[in-house]
């Protein structure tokens, strides 16, 4: 009775978490954007991703979680796509577009990542996600537009940040089939190599 208890529990804080982190990640988006009007792209993400690395390398120390870096190759690899790239080139086409088309274009990883897992890890699209890909693509064609010229450059910037973001998810599956890697510590490591 107390597992049904304490498991009903959980999914209930699940999906209190989703309901509450929809909005804080969509007002994100209008907050960032709100804060390029004081910055360039790049600074902004200079002075963003240290001080979110400072505090992840924080709650490692409180959590007593080892210091020790994951694999430095993959972690410079996954810094370099997911830091760097995805950061610089998000940060860059919000500065000179819209915060909702940016962060739709952005949300494109999944389709991205599930052409890379087809390629590069051999797993196989089934008939309902073939059609899925299709829609999905026939959609970002309409939203970004390539017959138009207004907006084509922050979207297309936009596209590949979320294909880095797709390629950096791929890299730490890669990384997690050699290697067992603390999450958390990936994560700060990446961050801080990605902004360096």
């Amino acid at each position: 009775m107390a597992t049904e208890a304490t498991s009903k529990r959980t999914r209930d804080l699940g999906i209190l978490a989703l309901v509450v982190l929809g909005p804080v990640w969509g007002y994100g988006w209008v907050a960032t954007k709100v804060a390029l009007d004081f910055s360039d792209a790049l600074t902004f993400a200079a002075l963003r991703v240290p001080l979110s690395a400072a505090l992840l390398f924080l709650a490692m120390l409180v959590a007593r979680r080892p210091l020790r870096p994951p694999p430095l190759g993959w972690t410079m690899l996954v810094g370099l796509l997911q830091t760097t790239l995805f950061m610089g080139l998000v940060l860059t086409a919000l500065h000179d577009t819209g915060a909702g088309r940016v962060s739709v274009l952005t949300y494109t990883m999944p389709f991205w990542l599930l052409l890379l897992a087809w390629t590069f890890l051999g797993e196989r699209l089934r008939g309902a996600q073939w059609l899925a890909v299709t829609l999905a693509f026939t959609g970002l064609v309409l939203v970004v537009r390539p017959w138009a010229f207004d907006g084509v450059v922050s979207g297309v910037l936009t596209v590949l940040g979320g294909a880095s973001w797709a390629a950096s998810a791929l890299v730490v599956k890669l990384l997690q089939r050699r290697h067992t890697v603390d999450v958390l510590s990936l994560t700060a490591w990446q961050m801080l190599l990605g902004s360096v």
